[in-house]
Order: structure tokens, then C-alpha cells, then sequence
């Protein structure tokens, strides 16, 4: 069953905009519960709520990062199926000033959390000024183009959850 799947498929932390992932299917991951997480030997405290989300992917960039983190990753043409977890079924995405995920051309179905079954945003952000790319300059979590459909929750945001800044194309 899903309960012994992996906790976060995909796990980004301070991923810069070089970062890109493209085309893929992200699915089955199970966000629900209190997982250990190791980034560069440093373990993150488990119980916190926004790494209990996120089951296809966790995007979090507030582990005090040694050099400046101005942008997130680029997240293009995939498909993230049938995740779950307690907020952000599908992505978590957690940030603070500075952060932006740009989320493009994605198809979220079928995932399931309490609050934002396919998204659920926490934290803000700025327009990044490395990116030359005017249209690529939102002041939050950018979802442009991106299909979301069966997803559940069962208190807030079906679809997506916020409890921040942000533009949803």
C-alpha cells in the first residue's frame, strides 16, 4: 500500500533556478507522519508541519543556507499523480523572502491531503532579479499553464492551499 511508499518523492532545499526538473511523473509518495530528514549531514526536526506534505515533492528553502538564496526551482511539463499528505498532497512548497517556485505546464490529479490536495504554499516571495526573463518574475509561487483535477482535501483547497503571497496563473 501507499503507507510504506517514500515520504517525499522528490526533496528540494535551496535549490537554485539551475535546478530543473522536466517531464517526469511523480507518484505514490505518502507525506503523512514524522520522517527524519538528513540534508548535508545536518537533521532537519521531524514534526514540523511543513515537511509533513509534500508527498510528490517538498520544496523548502528556510534551513539557513550558507550562501544567499534569491530563487527556486524550475518544476516543467510533469505530471505529479496520486501523492499524499497532511498539507500539499502533491508539492509543498515553504519559503521565505526571496524564494520563488516556478511551477509550468504541470498535470496534478488525484491527490489527496487535509489542506491543498495538489498545492499547498507557505511563505512568500520576491521577484527574482537574476532571472533577464520579465515573464518569469512573479512575486510568489508561479503555477502557469498547469492542470489540476481529482484532487482532494479535506478541510481547505482541493486544488491549492495558500497561506501566503503569490499569483496563480
Amino acid at each position: 500500500g501507499i503507507e510504506d511508499n517514500s515520504y517525499h518523492v522528490v526533496t528540494l532545499v535551496n535549490a537554485s533556478t539551475a535546478v530543473r526538473i522536466d517531464g517526469l511523473v511523480i507518484t505514490r509518495g505518502n507525506a503523512i507522519g514524522s520522517p527524519e530528514i538528513v540534508v548535508n549531514t545536518v537533521t532537519v526536526p521531524p514534526v514540523t508541519a511543513d515537511v509533513q506534505g509534500g508527498g510528490g515533492i517538498l520544496m523548502h528553502s528556510q534551513w539557513n543556507p550558507p550562501v544567499p538564496i534569491t530563487c527556486e526551482p524550475r518544476i516543467l511539463r510533469c505530471k505529479i499523480v496520486d501523492n499524499h499528505g497532511v498539507n500539499g498532497g502533491g508539492v509543498t512548497f515553504v519559503a521565505g523572502d526571496g524564494e520563488i517556485a516556478f511551477i509550468h505546464n504541470c498535470e496534478f490529479r488525484a491527490n489527496h491531503a487535509s489542506r491543498g490536495g495538489a498545492v499547498h504554499v507557505f511563505g512568500n516571495g520576491v521577484p527574482c532579479p537574476e532571472d533577464p526573463d520579465p515573464l518569469n518574475t512573479p512575486t510568489g509561487p508561479s503555477l502557469v499553464n498547469c492542470l489540476l483535477l481529482d484532487n482532494v482535501a479535506t478541510d481547505r483547497g482541493g486544488a491549492l492551499y495558500s497561506h501566503s503571497l503569490g499569483t496563480a496563473q
